[in-house]
């Protein structure tokens, strides 16, 4: 990781309340932040060093990020100057795990990552990011077909993901629906899919 002084190597919580993570993804470790006191609508950024994937057969970006506060403003990843990925506003007091398919630079044995904070408005604006990664995608994708029934149920195969592994499940859905509670049972537990991006095919 390259940085400026624009992102802050930290442990525990930030300096403001009611924003900001009280600890890393894992517990007792460290994770960059943007501290927002001070601070507003100031863009800073955080890059990877050249990267070669081209020997991943399907190459993923992966990252937590916290994004906890009422002012907070936007984080955007880019990768060699095109964004790939983008969230804004306050995400809740938790770390969310995220995935992005890198599947465009497959064959790139030269990539940058860029990590671009815009802070808000106010001082309840800190953004922090954990367990940043680049490595082969993980997870499935499961159709989704709507009868008229209330619930719908979807299964795929999670066999080989290691116990307290977080699962990308990617749910493609065949009509419009307004939101979709996903249960994914693996035949020993239960556990539900707390981030799910739904794309739905126009």
């Amino acid at each position: 990781i390259l940085d400026g002084g624009d992102w802050t190597l930290w442990s525990g919580a930030t300096f403001s309340t009611a924003t900001g993570p009280t600890d890393d993804v894992t517990g007792g470790g460290s994770y960059f932040y943007t501290e927002s006191s001070g601070f507003s609508n100031t863009t800073f950024s955080m890059s990877s060093e050249c990267l070669d994937i081209s020997a991943l057969a399907a190459p993923a970006l992966r990252f937590h990020y916290h994004m906890y506060g009422s002012s907070m403003g936007t984080l955007d990843v880019s990768v060699n100057g095109t964004s790939v990925w983008t969230m804004s506003g306050d995400q809740g007091n938790t770390w969310h795990p995220t995935q992005v398919d890198l599947a465009a630079y497959a064959t790139s044995d030269s990539i940058v990552v860029v990590f671009t904070g815009t802070r808000g408005t106010s001082f309840t604006g800190d953004m922090a990011l954990d367990a940043i990664e680049v490595d082969e995608m993980l997870g499935i994708v499961v159709n989704v077909g709507f009868d008229g029934r209330r619930g719908v149920g979807v299964s795929g195969n999670l066999n080989g993901s290691p116990v307290g592994a977080v699962v990308f499940v990617e749910i493609v859905l065949d009509v419009a629906e307004d939101a979709v509670d996903v249960l994914v049972d693996s035949g020993y537990s239960e556990f539900s899919l707390g981030d799910c991006n739904c794309a739905v095919p126009v």
